[in-house]
Parts: structure tokens; sequence; C-alpha cells
């Protein structure tokens, strides 16, 4: 369980080091943790409750865990960032990153 704190927290703390695509335009780490957050907040009362946050949790590492041996290697966290990023470029046009 720890270890799946570590590695959500991690992921959280990254996710500003990235520029998202909405509606064709960039999107800023404070849009980026929104929309997050709404994500967290499953029944939208503008709390996110310890399932709501552990559930979303649990999803993320469900993502990461290809062969679905109950751990995450390296290699699928990679597998799973580089996968991401992909679709989040897909619709940009001069194929340049958003990582820095």
């Amino acid at each position: 369980m720890k270890n799946l704190i570590v590695i959500a927290s991690l992921l959280l703390l990254g996710a500003c080091a990235h520029h998202g695509h909405k509606h064709g335009g960039k999107m800023g780490c404070k849009s980026h943790k929104k929309m997050m957050w709404e994500n967290m907040d499953a029944n939208k009362d503008g709390k996110v409750s310890k399932e709501e946050w552990m559930k979303d949790k649990q999803q993320w590492f469900a993502d990461m865990d290809t062969n679905k041996d109950g751990f995450v290697t390296m290699e699928e966290k990679k597998a799973h960032h580089k996968m991401k990023h992909a679709k989040m470029m897909g619709d940009k046009k001069d194929g340049k990153s958003c990582c820095k």
C-alpha cells in the first residue's frame, strides 16, 4: 500500500511537467490539476473522499501493471508514460515534445 501511495504521488507531481491539450489548445498545470481533481471527485460534490482517492490511484496502478502481476516495474511505468504522452501529443502538428 505504501508503494502504491508513493507511485501515485510521483505521478501526480510529474503530471505538471507536461502540457495537456484541450479543445486544440494548451492546458497549463493549474488546468491539469483541476481536471485531475474533477476526475477523482466521482460524485461531483467538490470533495474527494478517501474511497474516491484510492479508487483513482488503484486504477492508475492497474493501468500501469500491464502484465497484472501486482507490481509496476520501471519498464511498465515508462511504457505507460510514453503511451499517455503519445496520446496527449496526438493533435500536436509540429511533433515537438512538451516534456522539459
